[in-house]
């Protein structure tokens, strides 16, 4: 089967003979269009380098997420390798699905390729490197970890070579789009003062993967940014766009502390909108 090739393994847990095929040749078919792409080729060519075989299974319905879909990292005490299993369910995104309604196009592929890059995260043992102090604050801090601001940043150049059939992402809370003035390669810098730290960061710790991704032909690839002209890339998260976004970062989540203590069991969500840079700041 194409996925075999690539060291993935479809498994229908829980769904009966029927379910059970029409999952395992949806989420065959959602792959194969990964592979499509330049990035699919990128993502699974490094998976089935690392040789640890990770499995998609399907996202249980008794979690209560309309849209969810993630990876259960599963530490192998023998080998030291964290398995992961990625819980993804297809349907959920296409037409009559539960998440059928998000704005635009290519969801169902963009989702398994953000699981993905956690996946390859994984096995290539890179993640177990996120335990030493790193913290997303200043203008980063919706990115919520450094493993999702990579796996969001991997899926918006994945999306952007498709031709942007729906929104670049801004964050990892919901479907926020990127601030437009950071919606190019060199700029994507200025998104705060520590951006270029993490790129730099996941390009020493996958090197194979992160070069492949920045010959992505895109018109958003800060991959391929920061891999032409590093200093250049530095200098944007040196400006004072940069700083000033971090700013308004250390406001914004000091508010959804105090609001989150103040918010009654299942009220709104903690997203308030960001500030378009530009207008002034004002302080509580």
């Amino acid at each position: 089967m194409f996925e075999d090739a690539f060291k993935l393994k479809i498994t229908p847990v829980g769904l009966e003979k029927d379910a059970a095929t029409q999952y395992t040749s949806a989420v065959r078919a959602v792959l194969y269009k990964i592979y499509q792409s330049q990035s699919g080729k990128a993502l699974l060519g490094s998976i089935r380098f690392h040789g640890f075989v990770v499995d998609i299974i399907p996202y249980p319905d008794e979690e209560g997420d309309a849209c969810g879909a993630d990876v259960e990292p599963n530490y192998d005490q023998v080998t030291t390798i964290v398995m992961p299993t990625v819980r993804y369910t297809p349907g959920k995104f296409t037409k009559g699905g539960s998440c059928a309604h998000l704005p635009g196009k290519g969801w169902t592929e963009s989702i398994l390729f953000h699981e993905l890059v956690h996946a390859l995260r994984d096995i290539s043992q890179s993640k177990r490197r996120d335990y030493t102090g790193v913290v997303m604050t200043g203008g980063l801090y919706r990115y919520d970890t450094f493993e999702e601001f990579i796996a969001v940043l991997c899926e918006d150049i994945y999306t952007s070579e498709r031709g942007n059939p729906h929104m670049l992402l801004g964050d990892h809370r919901g479907i926020t789009p990127l601030d437009p003035e950071l919606a190019d390669s060199f700029k994507f810098f200025a998104s705060g003062s520590r951006t270029y730290r993490f790129v730099a960061r996941f390009c020493q710790e996958n090197p194979g993967f992160s070069k492949l991704m920045s010959q992505v032909r895109a018109s958003f690839n800060p991959l391929a940014a920061y891999y032409k002209d590093p200093q250049k890339a530095l200098r944007y998260s040196s400006q004072p766009s940069a700083h000033e976004r971090d700013a308004d970062g250390v406001w914004g989540k000091m508010f959804e502390r105090k609001r989150e203590r103040t918010l009654p069991a299942g009220g709104p969500p903690n997203v308030p909108a960001p500030r378009p840079y530009g207008v002034p700041i004002r302080r509580p």
